[in-house]
């Protein structure tokens, strides 16, 4: 159960990287 937690969290920190990833990755889609 310890385990699923730290799980949940690293994927919660993750998807909060991505969101932020998509910023800069959108500006650049349109660059390109």
């Amino acid at each position: 159960m310890h385990q699923e937690t730290s799980n949940k969290q690293v994927n919660e920190n993750r998807r909060i990287r991505m969101v932020g990833c998509s910023c800069w990755r959108r500006s650049r889609r349109s660059e390109g």
